[in-house]
């Protein structure tokens, strides 16, 4: 079982900020009501799992160096126009011949393709260029050149996928599409948009037993399709069990403030970003919410958030962490002192030059005294027992899967 990726997240938002000085380390006081752990049922969407599938697979195998693809490509140039000729009066009617053209032996063929080759399937990787239009209008994030996309992963909104289906390699066509009405960005949400695009290569990877054992293996631990799909849907399962248990604990006013402090964080390194590349337009950094995409994306997560969805991710992130500890306290699987000596030590180990040029830490009492022991328990035990936890999450809650209809 892997653990989700906010625990982790956390960790290194504990670390950054405790350098300030200010925050509290121990979940003491933090929970107003608890909640209840078991006994809850949840559905997992038939589609969303065939779309996580080919998204999983799809991205391994495009990341995989050592096993190339066998993509198809065209190119697809720009067209220079024709200077004007300007007529000279005293040429002669008769056109020159043009000189025959000697063929260059060492020169690469240009590859012919089939029908069947150039038309683009649900089983694709592609690479494609598209430009957005908003009443007429480009608008940030809504153009690409060499964009890579698993197409049936349905990662884009509604018709991006399907719409995609069928088209040539090198083909310029539309797509007129409309963004859903609750999406992320209010500017866009409900709007219609045309998207300009053209697929420039593609490369097929059926979702097969072999393609699986061949791309997931290593990473997932999976070498079947029917494995791919027990493992994508109990991680659909584990994270809306975890949402439902997440919404019946309520933090207290401390862990409210906690949290608040940890955002106003956020809020004051954003908005240096802001301030440090908005000179620069070729970053496109021009807003505040851009500068939070752009800091996100590269320092913190891995995706980009606007502000609105920074938060509520800080926030829930905070208030799982402390459910997670609250859950190890009620299962007696809180560190020792040992334990927590233990781990120093092996941070020690593990980054001591690091921790010794920005912190001044040199040994494991050291990093005790500095980051505070019960920072050091409340870290070393979300490290050590949430996978346990989680497993224990998951044989104590059920779902079913259902398709869409089902859950309307």
């Amino acid at each position: 079982m892997k653990k989700l990726t906010c625990i982790i997240l956390c960790v290194a938002m504990l670390l950054s900020f405790t350098a300030c000085g200010k925050a509290k380390y121990y979940t003491d006081g933090y929970i107003e009501t608890q909640g209840s752990y078991t006994g809850h049922k949840v559905t997992v969407d038939k589609d969303t799992v065939e779309h996580t599938m080919r998204y999983q697979l799809g991205s391994y195998a495009n990341a995989n160096y050592s096993k190339k693809l066998d993509w198809v490509k065209v190119e697809v140039a720009t067209p220079t126009p024709a200077p004007t000729a300007t007529p000279d009066p005293a040429a002669t009617a008769t056109p020159t011949p043009a000189p025959t053209a000697t063929p260059d032996p060492s020169a690469t063929p240009t590859p012919t393709y089939t029908e069947e080759q150039l038309t683009v399937t649900m089983d694709d990787i592609i690479i494609m260029n598209f430009t957005g239009y908003v009443d007429g209008k480009t608008f940030d994030g809504g153009s690409a050149t060499d964009y890579t996309y698993v197409m049936g992963s349905y990662t884009f909104i509604d018709g991006f996928d399907t719409g995609m289906n069928g088209k040539k390699l090198g083909e310029k066509f539309e797509l007129n599409l409309k963004f859903p009405a609750d999406y992320k960005s209010a500017d866009l949400a409900g709007k219609d948009v045309k998207f300009e695009v053209t697929i420039t290569s593609r490369a097929s990877v059926p979702t097969t037993d072999a393609n699986v054992k061949a791309y997931l293996k290593d990473y997932l631990g999976v070498e079947t399709v029917e494995k791919l799909r027990e493992y994508v849907e109990e991680q659909m399962y584990l994270t809306a069990v975890m949402d439902v248990i997440v919404e019946t604990y309520k933090l207290s006013k401390d862990g409210e403030a906690f949290v608040k402090e940890y955002i106003d964080y956020y809020k004051t390194q954003i908005q240096s970003v802001y301030d440090q590349y908005s000179k620069y337009e070729n970053l496109g950094i021009d807003s505040f919410d851009a500068a939070c995409e752009f800091y996100t994306y590269y320092y913190v997560t891995g995706v980009a958030y606007n502000w609105e969805a920074f938060q509520e991710y800080v926030y829930n992130n905070w208030k799982l962490n402390f459910i997670l500890f609250d859950i190890a306290d009620q299962k007696g699987m809180v560190v020792t002192d040992d334990e927590i000596k233990q781990y120093a030590k092996d941070q020690i180990k593990a980054n001591g030059q690091s921790l010794e040029s920005s912190y001044g830490i040199t040994s494991w009492k050291g990093y005790l005294n500095y980051f505070g022991t019960a920072y050091v328990q409340f870290i070393a035990t979300l490290e050590k027992g949430t996978d346990s936890i989680y497993q224990m999450i998951i044989d104590s809650n059920s779902y079913d899967v259902v398709t869409e209809s089902e859950t309307k």
